[in-house]
């Protein structure tokens, strides 16, 4: 069996999703230390302009330890789902499939979050989905396992 284990980030990359479609599983590894300035709650865009960043608002003062399944959105930073929702509308109105897509981006984004992974786990399914991979996905949270970012007990 081949698992593959890599952390919940926000939109990742298509080579995320090549990893976990070459997987027979894959662990989102949700337990460990959040990483800020990480792609946990951010992603790069490419537009007209160059590169342009995404970011969803986490509270992190004084809270440099905590892991990723407990790093909680700041509701408290402004209206950062509809500034994302506009910026990947410039961006990629006109790009194709755009129109068929952006109505499930909405819905992810107005769907009730407390947590940061409440977000980037539906949006790691969704993506999955819309490339048609079947790969099982388990949460390390939800598994019996101990370790650090580098060693795993093995799963039996």
């Amino acid at each position: 069996m081949i698992v593959a284990i890599h952390q919940p980030n926000l939109f990742p990359w298509l080579g995320f999703f090549d990893k976990m479609a070459r997987a027979d599983l894959f662990i989102l590894l949700d337990h460990v230390q959040f990483t800020r300035r990480g792609y946990q709650n951010r992603v790069q865009l490419k537009g007209p302009q160059g590169l342009q960043w995404l970011t969803v608002p986490v509270k992190s003062k004084g809270l440099y330890q905590q892991l990723t399944c407990d790093v909680e959105i700041n509701g408290e930073a402004g209206d950062w789902r509809q500034a994302h929702l506009k910026t990947l509308e410039r961006l990629y109105r006109g790009a194709p499939g755009y129109a068929e897509l952006i109505p499930a981006v909405a819905d992810l984004y107005h769907s009730p979050q407390t947590r940061l992974v409440d977000l980037t786990i539906p949006a790691i399914e969704w993506i999955k989905s819309r490339l048609e991979i079947d790969t099982p996905i388990r949460l390390a949270s939800d598994l019996p396992v101990a370790g650090t970012r580098s060693a795993f007990d093995r799963l039996e």
